[in-house]
């Protein structure tokens, strides 16, 4: 969906709002871009929609159910089956992209008023998605997968 989040909005937007600050035409450019570009402003909230002291295990929180749409996966290791369907306002066996950032908040919220007891599972978990993502830029820098070449 279009008007989906992405990983990187889910960890901004509960501590900034953003906003469309200008819109550039493509003309505005020498040579025009294939893509549209625009200015955000960010505005720190006053109150933040997740507590600071608890922004940390959002991050590992959001790290952790990332990689499996909801309903699978990861979030089965988080979430009974009876709370994941209480939980209305994500869309089941879809990705972060199809889900709204008041979603992923309600489902957050229910982890740590309910499933406090799971944090050990969750934790470092942006720490060891950064860390894979060092390694894959590291790849792709490289020239990717490929196997050395056998010496004669």
């Amino acid at each position: 969906s279009q008007n989906g989040e992405t990983f990187k909005s889910l960890l901004i937007k509960p501590l900034y709002t953003l906003t469309v600050a200008h819109t550039f035409s493509r003309g505005d450019f020498k040579p025009q871009p294939s893509v549209d570009t625009a200015l955000f402003a960010f505005d720190k909230r006053p109150t933040p929609l997740i507590a600071s002291q608890h922004y940390a295990i959002y991050k590992d929180f959001l790290a952790f159910v990332s990689k499996d749409r909801v309903g699978e996966g990861a979030w089965k290791k988080l979430f009974s089956k009876t709370q994941l369907h209480r939980l209305e306002h994500l869309v089941m066996g879809r990705g972060l992209k199809s889900q709204t950032l008041e979603g992923i908040l309600d489902a957050f919220d229910t982890f740590m008023r309910l499933n406090q007891d799971k944090i050990n599972i969750i934790q470092g978990a942006m720490s060891r998605l950064r860390a894979e993502q060092r390694r894959r830029d590291m790849l792709n820098q490289s020239g990717g997968h490929r196997r050395p070449r056998k010496k004669r």
